[in-house]
């Protein structure tokens, strides 16, 4: 199995040019700015993924006129402008585990394959399984700093739908798979951005945001606290128990005020068998009359529309049944962070932000509910009678 980590970006990293042809096996640079290229640090002579790039050493000190770096001898010529690198990282560690949230264990350590054409280092794992989970670091072998793992990757790729598997295929179609443009954490926030969009936008929920959970009361405590993940509220039942006998029914919130204007001043003793309830806002309860005498398990059921789960790494699973709205957006955002540089690439960021403008509404008119619109946290301000009475 070939275990793949994309190249560090040079983006960002202190750079000079070579100032004149040198021959190979050279041990001096003649460039144009040696400041920072201090003593046995590693640099990079070549941009990543050209065929003469390569990794030297920093030896001794390099000279007071600011013209030339002592390097360790170079293995290939370099022309005049091309440009030299200060590396923060010029190794990739390979580490494996048996679980997705176990101990990793090093098993390899290479140094930066800097002159591969796709930008990436391999390491050939002969004893790999399916089941085994991979992450990368980044490390310098002189001041032995090493980067945070990456986000583990199991041997068998990214599963469908995570959010791994769609940031792949756009990094592929775009051609950028060493995210020198945007890297998977910023693509991560952008599809977290995207379910903010989702849900700001729907009137109406979306079908497979519906959960039914059930809850249990507490002795001498009038509420139970609502789910964090609640968006809107769709219907509440309690179970109501005759002898052996326990059914639910459904029960129609009271506003808070309504609830606090009739119970407040007429509290009865404490009782099991729930008449009331209302919807706390402030504090994300569920208010209960009368106050519970015992602790019941699993007595309410609590019916609602959740908001869309963060997506924190690239092994969470996107909760949207169509993964290529997300594939849009990433495309739109790629795009748009090209032109900031290049003009030329505005179209394409307009061209596919309205492609997911368009998957936007056609999600919407598929996986609403076709009737009804279930009510937000705000009740309402009217009394429906309820559908039973105790």
């Amino acid at each position: 199995m070939k275990i793949k980590a994309y190249n560090p970006s040079t983006q960002d990293l202190e750079k000079t040019y070579i100032s004149e042809y040198v021959d190979d096996a050279a041990t001096t640079l003649p460039v144009k700015n040696n400041q920072n290229f201090a003593d046995t640090l590693p640099i990079l002579i070549g941009r990543m993924t050209d065929e003469r790039s390569e990794i030297v050493f920093v030896d001794g000190t390099p000279a007071a006129d600011g013209l030339d770096i002592p390097t360790t001898a170079t293995e290939f010529p370099h022309n005049a402008d091309d440009p030299v690198y200060l590396l923060d990282y010029d190794q990739v560690n390979f580490y494996r585990c048996t679980t997705i949230d176990g101990t990793y264990t090093l098993m390899q350590t290479y140094s930066i394959d800097v002159d591969n054409a796709e930008d990436i280092t391999v390491w050939d794992d002969t004893g790999s399984l399916s089941s085994h989970w991979y992450k990368t670091s980044y490390s310098n072998s002189i001041t032995l700093q090493e980067s945070e793992l990456s986000d583990p990757v199991q041997a068998s790729g990214y599963a469908t739908k995570t959010a791994g598997d769609i940031i792949d295929q756009v990094a592929r179609r775009v051609r950028d798979q060493s995210y020198n443009v945007l890297t998977p954490d910023e693509y991560i926030d952008i599809m977290n951005e995207v379910g903010s969009d989702l849900i700001t936008q729907a009137h109406k929920p979306y079908r497979f945001l519906k959960r039914i959970e059930l809850f249990s009361t507490v002795a001498d405590q009038n509420y139970i606290d609502l789910p964090e993940d609640l968006w809107k509220f769709d219907h509440v039942f309690a179970a109501v128990t005759s002898g052996a006998y326990q059914r639910f029914g459904e029960m129609e919130p009271l506003s808070q005020e309504q609830f606090e204007n009739r119970y407040d001043n007429n509290q009865t003793s404490p009782q099991d068998n729930i008449i009331d309830v209302a919807i706390d806002e402030i504090n994300h309860r569920l208010l209960i009359y009368p106050t519970p005498a015992t602790s019941q398990s699993n007595v309410i059921k609590l019916s609602y529309y959740k908001t869309f789960d963060e997506i924190e790494s690239v092994g969470d699973i996107v909760e949207t049944p169509n993964a290529l709205i997300y594939r849009y957006k990433l495309m739109a955002e790629f795009y748009s962070a090209k032109s900031e540089t290049d003009r030329q690439w505005a179209a394409l960021a307009t061209k596919y932000e309205g492609k997911y403008g368009n998957e936007i509404v056609k999600m919407q008119r598929v996986n609403r509910l076709d009737t009804g619109t279930p009510r937000s946290m705000m009740p309402k301000r009217y009394y429906k009678p309820r559908r039973y009475h105790l």
